[in-house]
Formats: structure tokens, sequence, C-alpha cells
């Protein structure tokens, strides 16, 4: 997903008015787990999704100067833990963040 997130930001699979909009879709606001603790002003274009005790979340977040993509993908979820608990995307552990800054050096060339 960060792959094809780069791709798509960097403007190799599309051209600049279709990525402009695939990127305007995907920062329409919906209820999903990457922006959920983030000030509500910062863009983020991001893809949630849901199976039984899977929960996933993928997109750019749009920092100023700063963009990156953040990819969480979890499973073995309790039910207890999947809706109730704020953000556990942010309890990730330490390479994620790593994996991050990767991704944002790759979509800075």
């Amino acid at each position: 997903m960060a792959r094809l997130l780069s791709a798509l930001y960097n403007g190799e699979i599309l051209d600049k008015e279709m990525t402009a909009d695939f990127f305007k879709v995907l920062s329409t606001h919906k209820d999903s787990w990457i922006p959920r603790d983030l000030p509500d002003d910062l863009k983020i274009a991001d893809k949630p999704g849901a199976l039984e005790g899977v929960r996933n979340d993928s997109g750019v977040i749009f920092v100023d100067n700063r963009p990156y993509i953040l990819c969480v993908m979890s499973t073995y979820l309790r039910p207890s833990a999947t809706e109730k608990t704020p953000s556990p995307i942010f309890r990730s552990p330490p390479g994620a963040c790593s994996i991050a800054w990767r991704a944002r050096a790759n979509m800075e060339g």
C-alpha cells in the first residue's frame, strides 16, 4: 500500500488532474483510525478497512512541507479492544516510525 500511495502521490500512475481528484476523494471525512487523534485541520487522505478482528488504514498525511505515508494493518484484535480503544494505531511498535519515514523519503525522490 505504501508503494502504491507513493506512486500515486508522485504522479506515476495517474495524470495530474486525476491524482488531485484521487486525493480529494480520499480526503473526504470518514470515521477512520489514522486521523482519530490528529488535528482537525490536518489534511489526511486515507482508506480504512475492517473485518472481524482486523483493522487497516493507509493514507497520506499532508503535513506542511513534509507529507508522509502511513500504513497500519493489525490482526487478532479482541472485540472489546477494536472499537473502544482510541487510536490503537499510534501505539505502534518502535520500528513503525522508521517505516513511515522511509516511505516519506520515497515520496521526496
